[in-house]
């Protein structure tokens, strides 16, 4: 992991910044277990008030409660504007994928289930051994 920021404002809002390695980290179980210790600290430790505010850390890092607060949003001409332009950049950017279909026959998932391994980590060792005969050896 390159980088883990959590960051917490006044308001009670949780911000999860990461940048992390896929090639150390593997995959996300490592920032899915954190969340979830998180999230769960805050719901059976710390808890909430009758009425549903947060309540208070002892380190009075946030105040005695915090109210959340539905967003009212409100859109004029120039947003409504901006959006459609976004939407047309991004459907351009789909419209550029380049996208195959290998239809594979030769087994499917009972065989992965067979190896008693998860589909994870089946593409992660075919990504593997793909790199190692190409890369290393240059297997074509």
């Amino acid at each position: 992991m390159d980088e883990l920021a959590l960051i917490r404002n006044i308001h009670g809002v949780l911000i999860l910044k990461l940048y992390f390695n896929p090639v150390i980290l593997g995959d996300a179980a490592v920032t899915a277990h954190f969340m979830e210790f998180v999230v769960l600290k805050d719901l059976c430790i710390q808890g909430y008030t009758p009425s549903g505010d947060c309540k208070s850390l002892s380190d009075g890092l946030i105040p005695a409660t915090v109210r959340a607060e539905r967003l009212k949003w409100e859109f004029n001409s120039a947003i409504d504007e901006g959006i459609s332009k976004s939407m047309e950049v991004a459907q351009k950017l789909i419209d550029e994928v380049e996208m195959s279909l290998l239809v594979w026959t030769e087994y499917g998932k009972g065989f992965i289930k067979h190896l008693r391994i998860s589909p994870d980590a089946f593409i992660q060792m075919a990504l593997q051994l793909t790199y190692f005969r190409v890369i290393l050896f240059n297997f074509y």
